[in-house]
């Protein structure tokens, strides 16, 4: 085809080499398309074939056969192309040689005018009729045409449509398994909680079993104290009551021997004075044996004293030593407190950092949210959110509850403790002061009772007396203070009880929201199954159109391939009656065998262009189905990953439910084991309560002061607290106040995206209004060339049948008078002569040059189409790339 544009002429092949015998009935005759299939491109067949009378267009060509293989119908079309470019060379040889016969013979043809006059009116008037068929054909082929370009459009839009959806259904997927991820993690984080919880429940139960078992030490010691107590009290008491009585009978037996010393030495100085030395020598010397003998007991009461004041000053060294150590122990629990508010003020602290990293995160999964609503095009409803947000906020309000009541256990706590710290320092004080009042009774006895003994040891009994009446007073502030410290300890301990309550209960309340969350968790699954179960129907409906409009666009390729032959067909036939006036014209001329060889040349030519046209033609069709192979492939694979992934996930929950259940068990085992510890503390709080109310029967006295000394404990830590009250409420305020500038803020940025939005959708209809008018314009210029082609076939028509048909009708009588000679048509055709290019009719040109503009009009549609699919596939990327 590039030599034919090159020489601007069609050369013979040697096939149309026909003898002039052969030629002879060809005056009002054509030669059909499926004669030529039926013969060999050699001289020798050519001379015993036959030539079929003309028929019409519409009976000569058989109907479009619906041929199911494509490859079939590429042979076929190829075949049919080959076929009738042989046809037209050996039209247009035809009509070369029937314009060189018309010039050489004119003399031969002057008796046949009249005959070739009627012929060629004939032959025009069928002309006129296969032209009329022909345009008809063709207006026909041009809606063929439109509705397959229309078929084509739906099935890109249909394409379209099938991608969008499946990158709806991977956003879809995508937030699915964003969601598992965070259930996961939700998930990971109760179980990490629930193992902080039950850590910490084991912690606590071992901490109240510890106390418990300190608490029961602690009350039978104090119990064998008070008995020991009570014992030596009673003990003291027999012994300075006994030696009261001793003390008492001597003073008097004393008294009585000295009166009657006194009485019997008045009644003996009267009788004799001369015994009054040796009595009164007597006298003295008694006198000085009883002072011995008083020092002597004196003494001895002093030893039993020191005796005494030693094993008391080690009973209260010991219990100085106990004292001390349960204020050691006190001040422990004391800083033990003040930790574990430090502790809690810490998990304030975090709460408000998690309140502030949960509001960050509000806010970035808003963000996230409007862009999945700007990508999917679509807007969650309000409700979600108010309900999302009333959430939160109940969330907060029991965090805060709950930390208000950890802080008011803290409070009831730190009072109790400092009670008990007060009683303890109280009784470290008393006991101090016991010990050096005992040091300076025995200074002062060991400094008035070593020579004066007299009459004063009556006075020092009282004050002896006095002082363990003042002793009996401090013994009994110390057991007051000690009762206010079990007091204390219980109320601690009941604190503790609540304390755990509450716990007990928010562990049940959270196993509870893991049970429902898990029902939820089940039921979300059970809904993706039934969503995957509904995608793959609709993704089975796609494919199963996707074929179907794969096999429609196949039958349309036929139909558009019958059209084409069809359109070549017309051309041959034109081309061979072209041919068949230039064999007629240019019959006596002999041909060369080397026009024969490069007949043969420019035929392999052609045929090698047109099995490299087939094999591109082939390769495109081998493309498109291994492109829609490929992408349903690809389709396919990752609806089955996503599948598998659901699958992997509904195991997961499933085995993360039984895990659950094992660890809800656990806590169910757990919480009847604290409820009988509980029983068993509570039992014990009796048994004390019942010890309490011994002991309060001796504390009635004591009752008003130490309520007036409790209520002013009480006022300082009220104003303690009311502080950390309006320190808390502060906080809280400035918690509010930052969560409305968050409110703000997201606001502010949901106000920003909606404007974003909007930029984005007059952006898209820009480029939509931009497509419909390169669309519009690509309309006109197909119906500009649509006009054009017409044009251009009216010409065609007007110049092929009309200006030829006058140019030779003067020469009709020559041609057929030189067309009844059989002898000189029975030359080989192959011998003829090229053509003069003087005698080359006009209408050659004309058509070859409209053949190329058709051909030229072809390739810059497909060019024009191509760049539309690839301007659409831009768009597309432009698209994707401006909606994220």
């Amino acid at each position: 085809m590039d030599e034919r544009r090159k020489t601007g002429e069609l050369n013979p092949p040697a096939t149309f080499g026909a003898p002039p015998r052969a030629a002879a009935p060809v005056q009002n005759e054509l030669v059909p398309p499926s004669h030529f299939a039926q013969r060999l491109p050699s001289a020798s067949t050519a001379t015993s074939s036959t030539l079929h009378p003309w028929r019409p267009l519409g009976t000569d060509l058989p109907p479009a056969p619906r041929v199911p293989d494509p490859w079939a119908a590429l042979a076929q079309s190829t075949q049919d192309i080959l076929e009738l470019r042989t046809e037209n060379l050996r039209l247009q040889l035809q009509d070369e040689e029937m314009c060189r016969g018309r010039a050489g013979g004119s003399d031969q043809e002057e008796g046949n005018v009249r005959t070739r006059s009627l012929d060629r009116e004939g032959d025009v008037a069928r002309l006129n009729r296969s032209s009329a068929q022909q345009s008809r054909e063709r207006a026909r082929l041009c809606g063929e045409v439109e509705s397959l370009r229309d078929a084509a459009r739906r099935l890109v839009e249909d394409v379209r449509e099938r991608d969008d959806a499946l990158c709806r259904q991977r956003t879809q997927l995508e937030e699915l398994r964003v969601e598992l991820s965070r259930a996961r993690l939700e998930q990971d984080r109760q179980r990490a909680q629930e193992e902080r919880l039950k850590n910490q429940q084991q912690a606590e139960l071992e901490r109240l079993i510890r106390e418990r078992d300190q608490a029961r030490a602690e009350l039978d010691r104090s119990r064998q104290e008070q008995i020991v107590l009570r014992a030596q009290d009673d003990r003291l008491k027999t012994q300075r009551e006994a030696k009261l009585e001793r003390r008492v009978q001597e003073a008097e037996q004393a008294l009585a021997e000295l009166e009657a010393a006194s009485q019997s030495h008045r009644a003996e100085v009267e009788k004799a004075r001369e015994q009054e030395q040796r009595r009164g020598v007597e006298a003295e010397e008694s006198w000085k044996r009883e002072g011995a003998r008083l020092q002597e007991q004196l003494q001895e009461t002093q030893r039993q004293w020191r005796a005494e004041l030693q094993a008391v000053s080690d009973t209260h060294a010991t219990e100085l030593a106990a004292l001390r150590q349960n204020r050691t122990t006190l001040q422990e629990e004391l800083s033990a407190a003040k930790q574990e508010s430090a502790r809690l003020r810490e998990q304030l602290q975090l709460a408000n950092e998690e309140l502030s990293q949960t509001n960050s995160a509000l806010v970035s999964q808003n963000a996230e949210v409007q862009s999945l609503r700007k990508y999917i095009g679509e807007l969650v409803p309000e409700q979600r959110e108010r309900h999302r947000g009333e959430t939160e906020k109940e969330e907060l309000c029991k965090s805060v509850k709950r930390l208000e009541s950890e802080k008011e256990a803290l409070r009831v706590t730190a009072e109790l403790l400092n009670v008990r710290l007060n009683s303890l320092s109280d009784i470290l004080a008393i006991q101090e002061g016991e010990i050096s009042n005992k040091h300076a009774e025995f200074c002062w006895d060991s400094f008035v009772g070593k020579p004066h003994c007299g009459g004063v040891c009556v006075s020092l009994q009282i004050s002896e007396l006095e002082e363990e009446v003042r002793v009996k007073g401090q013994q009994h502030s110390v057991l007051l203070h000690s009762l206010q410290d079990k007091a204390a300890e219980l109320k601690m301990e009941r604190v503790r009880s609540e304390a755990f309550e509450k716990e007990l209960t928010l562990v049940q309340g959270q196993v509870l929201h893991l049970e429902h969350r898990a029902e939820e968790a089940e039921n979300a699954l059970v809904q993706l199954k039934d969503s995957v179960h509904g995608f793959w129907q609709v993704f089975e409906q796609r494919v199963s159109e996707v074929r179907s409009s794969e096999g429609r666009l196949l039958s349309l390729g036929q139909r558009v391939a019958f059209a084409s032959r069809r359109i070549d067909t017309i051309q041959g036939l034109l081309l061979r009656k072209e041919a068949l006036m230039r064999l007629q014209r240019d019959t006596h001329r002999p041909t060369t065998p080397e026009s024969g060889r490069s007949v043969s040349e420019d035929l392999q030519n052609e045929l090698q262009l047109v099995n490299e046209e087939r094999e591109r033609l082939a390769s495109e069709l081998k493309r498109t189905p291994q492109l829609i192979e490929r992408t349903l492939s690809e389709a396919r694979g990752q609806f089955q990953t996503a599948l598998r992934e659901l699958q992997r996930a509904l195991k997961e929950s499933s085995e993360t439910e039984q895990r659950l259940g094992e660890q809800l068990t656990l806590a169910e085992e757990g919480r009847q084991e604290a409820e009988r510890r509980l029983s068993e503390l509570h039992e014990q709080l009796q048994e004390n309560a019942e010890i309490i109310l011994l002991l309060r029967t001796d504390l009635a006295k004591q009752q008003d002061q130490y309520q007036r000394a409790l209520q002013e404990k009480v006022s300082e830590a009220e104003s303690l607290l009311h502080q950390e009250l309006r320190e808390m409420e502060s906080r809280l305020n400035a918690a509010r106040r930052e969560h409305t500038k968050a409110v703000v803020a997201l606001r502010q940025l949901e106000r920003q995206v909606g404007r974003e939005r909007e930029r984005a959708q007059e952006a898209q209809r820009l480029l939509e209004e931009q497509k419909d008018r390169e669309a519009q314009e690509l309309q006109r210029r197909l119906r500009d060339s649509e006009r054009d082609k017409n044009l251009l076939m009216a010409t065609l028509r007007q110049e092929g049948l009309l200006t030829r048909y006058k140019n030779n009708r003067s020469a009709a009588l020559q041609s057929s008078a030189a067309l009844t000679d059989e002898g000189e048509l029975a030359r080989p055709l192959g011998k003829l002569q090229a053509p003069r290019p003087d005698t080359k009719p006009l209408s050659k040109e004309s058509l070859s040059s409209v053949l190329d503009h058709l051909q030229a009009l072809s390739e810059a549609v497909i060019r024009d189409e191509d760049s539309s699919s690839e301007e659409e596939e831009e768009e597309e990327e432009r698209k994707k790339a401006i909606e994220p």
